[in-house]
């Protein structure tokens, strides 16, 4: 097993420190340890993590076997999968107790930050940040985080990013209506709206299970297509697929609610 904490080498995020107040950023308060008993269960199907799955493996085989990183990786659903196939692959969650479901037997994982990376200069072959896991930050921050995979990636390295497609999303973040979903022992109460100038989209809700609840609330930075390639660029990463889906449906800019982004390093 390989369960480490490395010393941060990054220069450019403004990673929050921790003081007595509570969930002083909302990522405290959603990435609880009730999050992995919703999305290992109710929320999420094996059949789209095997349909992520062989997505990914389309991008990175050839890079093998330079370590691919799964940023934001949680309770390891790809991880875990990735790891029977017998990749390189690294967990990295800045929630500690989220990596605590993982198999311990021939884990190798990262309890750290994606704006402030612990890993060598061109050392790693590839990134894959799913699940509308990027945003979660200020603009600076998310553009420093994109600077640390840019930094990180070996040339010729790949990134896959799943993210919202703003002018689609916000559109459906502001129509909206308050909405519940109750299945034999869950209930998910959920709410979402969209902030113009913060080009922000914003949700809260409560998870219910017959023994816990928790409010939770978030806030998520959209991008276009357009910001996407320009931020790339600037890191010296270019965009060389965009997919509407993990099926590779053709994006559309004024229809597709997700961008699937395959990026790779220039030398």
């Amino acid at each position: 097993m390989e369960h480490f904490t490395p010393e941060p080498t990054g220069e450019r995020c403004s990673v929050p420190e921790r003081d007595a107040a509570p969930f002083k950023h909302w990522t405290e308060q959603y990435f609880s340890p009730m999050y992995n008993r919703v999305y290992s269960g109710p929320l999420l199907s094996e059949a789209n993590t095997e349909l992520e799955i062989e997505f990914l493996e389309s991008v990175f085989t050839e890079l093998l076997p330079a370590p691919i990183v799964d940023v934001g990786c949680a309770f390891g659903r790809h991880v875990k999968e990735l790891k029977a196939r017998k990749w390189p692959v690294v967990g990295l969650d800045r929630f500690r107790h989220l990596l605590t479901e993982h198999p311990k037997r021939g884990r190798r994982l990262v309890n750290g930050d994606m704006r402030l990376l612990p890993f060598l200069p061109g050392s790693i072959g590839g990134f894959f940040c799913l699940f509308n896991s990027f945003g979660y930050y200020p603009h600076e921050d998310n553009m420093a985080t994109l600077h640390e995979w840019g930094k990180a990636l070996m040339p010729g390295g790949r990134l896959v990013l799943h993210v919202p497609n703003r002018p689609v999303m916000a559109q459906i973040a502001r129509d909206f209506a308050p909405s519940q979903m109750i299945t034999h022992d869950f209930v998910l109460i959920e709410t979402y709206g969209y902030e113009a100038e913060e080009k922000t989209m914003v949700g809260s809700g409560v998870w219910q299970f017959p023994n816990a609840a928790q409010p939770w609330s978030f806030r998520l930075r959209l991008y276009t297509r357009t910001e996407m390639e320009r931020a790339f660029k600037k890191e010296g990463l270019k965009m060389v697929e965009l997919f509407e889906d993990f099926e590779g449906t053709e994006f559309d800019d004024k229809d597709s609610t997700h961008m699937v982004i395959v990026a790779e390093k220039q030398a």
